[in-house]
């Protein structure tokens, strides 16, 4: 595609189909009235294909470097420790969630402090477990591949 292209197509663009995909759905989730078969198929149909095209269009957008500020917003130096942790905590949360919840001896009633409660505590217990796994494991990996793979590819 030609440069006039994609600064016709900018990012910002597609933020409307994804607020659309959040928000569309708000009165039939809220209650406040009930969707019609056909609304629902649509929302079901195209909600998911239109959140990854829109998605994808951002990546493209941001690796061909036509992203603007979204591109140096998720760009910023800040995110390299947070996202080398986020898939390992993405691993090892279910295996933290069993264990914690098996490991109680008593009923827990649901609320909405509750559920923020164990939120937070599956976070910060995934993300600590996440931060010794990446020590541990993905840490020497890198210094054994820029030691002696990308080294001598140079």
């Amino acid at each position: 595609m030609n440069d006039l292209c994609w600064k016709c197509l900018h990012v910002g663009n597609q933020s409307g189909i994804m607020l659309a995909v959040l928000y569309g759905p708000y009165e039939l989730i809220a209650g406040k009235r009930v969707g019609t078969v056909a609304e629902t198929a649509i929302y079901n149909g195209f909600g998911r294909t239109g959140w990854s095209i829109a998605l994808g269009y951002i990546i493209l957008a941001c690796c061909l470097e036509s992203g603007g500020w979204v591109n140096e917003l998720l760009s910023w130096p800040g995110f390299v420790p947070l996202s080398r942790m986020t898939y390992c905590a993405y691993l090892v949360h279910p295996v933290i969630m069993t264990i914690i919840t098996s490991s109680q001896k008593n009923k827990v009633y649901w609320s909405k402090i509750t559920l923020i409660y164990m939120f937070g505590g599956y976070l910060v217990c995934a993300y600590s477990v996440a931060f010794i796994f990446s020590l541990v494991f993905e840490v020497p990996f890198m210094l054994i591949d820029k030691k002696y793979l990308t080294g001598k590819l140079k």
